[in-house]
């Protein structure tokens, strides 16, 4: 059995919440229907950009059909399970897996399916464009309906996002713009970045060992090794490592090596009963203010926050 839901079931109810041509806004939907359940949040900067994510379940194998109603652009970000969507205006479909993003335009009038399998969790951010907006950010038109894996980098503000009720309620709001506003700026320059990225420097050999160094990395974030170990130990000379370990993943290398470590920090404050003081030597910091410090200067908020949330739960 497949559920199937037109435009005016479901997206005249929340389309206009998500123009980039409306007025400045934000808030969160929540729809309980008979087909499965969405929550919604949006942030309507009232400058050409909206930013909304969508967390989904439904019941039934489902096709959904939504129509644009003004000439947008689109940076789409799936971050669960993976889905397959089709324009009226292309006769390809596209699927778009986890952990990747798309670029896009639909035209007034143009209709879009999505596929989605029942019982699983769908999980997608989207910043829509006023058409002419995007156009002019992009340099290159064959950059144009284009998808990409997200990087570390987009990945993070992502989860920020995803975080933004942990922010206290005076600063949430600048708090919530900006991490829109740098993931719509780190994206539309990475896409652009990509015409001119020199990876033409780096052979297959190359790029394994590149590969090879991240897991290293990872293997041992208690004890990292130099940056001349490291090169050692992943057969490629220091200069290859440096350049193309930031070509290859948008990071230093010890850039890298501190996002995964606070991210797998976050992971374990959110998911296990630990305490900070666990959670920091866990993933390599000895020191807990120190840790404390750059968590709360790459998050926004401190590893606390997350505990107070998780005790929250429990009462």
């Amino acid at each position: 059995m497949c559920t199937y839901i037109s435009t005016n079931q479901l997206w005249d109810k929340i389309e206009k919440e998500f123009s980039p041509y409306e007025k400045r806004k934000n808030g969160s939907i929540l729809l309980e229907e008979e087909f499965g359940n969405m929550s919604l949040n949006f942030f309507n900067t009232g400058s050409g950009i909206n930013y909304s994510s969508c967390i989904a379940t439904f019941f039934e194998d489902t096709i959904l059909e939504g129509q644009y109603n003004s000439d947008v652009s689109y940076l789409i970000f799936n971050t669960g399970n993976n889905i397959q969507m089709k324009s009226s205006e292309s006769s390809k479909s596209l699927d778009l897996s986890n952990a990747t993003y798309c670029n896009g335009t639909r035209y007034d009038g143009s209709k879009e399916k999505a596929f989605y399998k029942k019982n699983k969790k769908y999980i997608f951010h989207y910043l829509l464009f006023e058409d002419s907006l995007f156009k002019s950010l992009i340099k290159d038109e064959n950059k144009l309906n284009s998808s990409s894996e997200i990087l570390i980098g987009q990945n993070i503000l992502l989860k920020e996002l995803n975080d933004i009720s942990l922010v206290d309620n005076n600063i949430r709001e600048l708090y919530y713009e900006s991490k829109i506003l740098e993931l719509a700026y780190s994206t539309v320059n990475n896409i652009n970045e990509s015409l001119s990225r020199s990876l033409h420097f780096l052979n297959e050999k190359d790029i394994q060992s590149l590969k090879r160094a991240k897991d290293i990395l990872i293997e041992n974030i208690h004890n990292p090794p130099s940056l001349k170990e490291l090169a050692y130990k992943s057969a490629i000379n220091e200069f290859k490592l440096k350049k193309g370990f930031k070509e290859l993943f948008g990071n230093t290398v010890y850039g890298f090596l501190q996002e995964y470590r606070l991210n797998e920090a976050k992971k374990l404050l959110e998911t296990n009963d630990i305490n900070i003081s666990e959670a920091a030597y866990l993933v390599g910091y000895k020191n807990i203010s120190h840790f404390s410090t750059i968590f709360k200067k790459h998050f926004g908020y401190s590893p606390i926050n997350i505990r107070k949330k998780q005790k929250r739960y429990y009462l």
